[in-house]
């Protein structure tokens, strides 16, 4: 009947415009996706960067700074907003201190943070306690104390924490 196909064409535009606007909220994103990860390469310099449905930092610079790490947080609003949290941050042998690493603890979507050879201290510690997401923290050749580890693995004993040195004193 003409009824039926009228209503069968019209469930088909519907269905059509729906596809359409999915289609070009996918290609937005996918654009934002790749300014951020421009606009994030630029600060990090040397290193790589991922937007995709999560975000992946890894810096490779060696005077890459608090100053520098603050950039990159500023963006973060720009990354939940398109659905791309951060959840990996390598900052290794990077000239980070325990002033950029309290910027760290509001950033719930982080899983994995690694600050080998930086110049994080047992006050940068705090920063993790409350990352409810956190799996894997490294904060080997630093002047994180294994006193400090162990105060850390007792509070969160499902996290991954290198090294392992605390370990000792747990067994003691």
């Amino acid at each position: 009947s003409l009824s039926a196909l009228l209503a069968s064409a019209t469930v088909a535009c519907v269905l059509f415009a729906l596809l359409g606007s999915e289609r070009r909220s996918q290609l937005e994103n996918y654009a934002k996706r790749e300014q951020l990860e421009q606009a994030i390469m630029k600060i990090v310099g040397n290193g790589s960067v991922h937007v995709s449905g999560t975000t992946l930092i890894q810096v490779k610079r060696l005077s890459f700074d608090d100053e520098d790490l603050q950039k990159i947080l500023q963006l973060k609003v720009q990354l939940d907003q398109i659905e791309s949290p951060l959840t990996f941050l390598d900052l290794s042998g990077t000239n980070i201190t325990d002033q950029g690493v309290s910027e760290l603890s509001d950033i719930d979507s982080l899983e994995y943070c690694f600050l080998e050879r930086t110049g994080v201290t047992n006050m940068s510690i705090d920063a993790f306690n409350g990352l409810p997401n956190l799996k894997v923290m490294s904060v080997m050749s630093t002047r994180v104390t294994p006193e400090r580890l162990l105060t850390l693995s007792i509070s969160r004993p499902q996290l991954n924490i290198e090294p392992k040195t605390y370990l000792k004193l747990k067994s003691q």
